[in-house]
């Protein structure tokens, strides 16, 4: 799998090695979804990426993945936004 150039949605990407492997992704991605449970700290790390990469494409989506509804409504989300996922990072902790 060829990073350069993908499309990368990561869970858990608030805090922690989600956190982490956006930022490492930030130079190699075209675009970042960014899913997770808090808000505040997802605009402000879409932010400090967009800000390192202005050429990177980065969305910040506020998810529970506990709540199928939501998930449903994200698959919504990228299919309406013609984002197709190449590369997915799971990392989002067991709360449910």
């Amino acid at each position: 799998m060829k990073i350069e150039g993908c499309s990368a949605l990561i869970t858990g990407a608030s805090a922690g090695i989600g956190r982490e492997f956006a930022r490492q992704l930030a130079t190699r991605a075209r675009t970042l979804v960014l899913v997770a449970r808090r808000e505040q700290r997802l605009n402000e790390l879409r932010d400090e990426l967009r800000n390192r990469n202005a050429h990177l494409s980065v969305h910040a989506r506020v998810v529970d993945l506990c709540d199928k509804s939501q998930i449903d409504e994200l698959v919504r989300w990228l299919e309406e936004n013609k984002i197709n996922i190449d590369f997915l990072i799971n990392n989002a902790g067991p709360h449910c």
